[in-house]
């Protein structure tokens, strides 16, 4: 890996569930969001989503991104959203961080949440990286407006 990696570039690379072509309600799209700090570049993931990317990683990597729900979400109905991010290799599934944001309850939840994930445990390997979003404990997908601040690779730590 050259440099960085804006995974917002490779969206139509990634498999996703559900389908990225929905004209009448898009689950899944690259947008701006503004969480009160100013509009960035964000990927809206509305549960169940899920979006895998194919990977090798030539060096130590991690994923930096930041979680939040729009403000729009904020007081309405809803039990949160669980934002989950995972690997697939040659051994199977991996859970790496799994982070609920429930804004209508929690007010620190109304504002981004960073999140780094280290993948360097998968340097020299082929892996799915996989960011999913699913409704909260209740099942109540209602006012999900989930998003991931611009996701990105980045070259971490030693190691070429």
């Amino acid at each position: 890996m050259a440099g960085d990696v804006a995974l917002l570039e490779h969206l139509d690379a990634a498999l996703t569930s559900p389908s990225l072509i929905n004209l009448n309600r898009p689950r899944i799209e690259a947008l701006r969001a503004d969480l009160g700090d100013g509009s960035v570049p964000a990927l809206f993931a509305h549960p169940p989503a899920r979006l895998q990317w194919r990977l090798r990683l030539e060096t130590d990597v991690e994923l930096e991104t930041a979680l939040g729900l729009q403000p729009g979400a904020w007081e309405h109905s809803g039990d949160g959203v669980v934002f989950v991010v995972g690997v697939r290799d040659w051994l199977g599934a991996h859970e790496l961080r799994r982070v609920t944001l429930d804004p209508r309850r929690t007010a620190a939840d109304r504002a981004w949440r960073p999140l780094s994930v280290d993948l360097s445990p998968w340097r020299g390997r082929t892996i799915r990286l996989t960011l999913r979003t699913e409704a909260g404990e209740r099942g109540d997908a209602g006012w999900d407006w989930a998003v991931w601040r611009a996701p990105t690779l980045r070259r971490s730590g030693g190691g070429g």
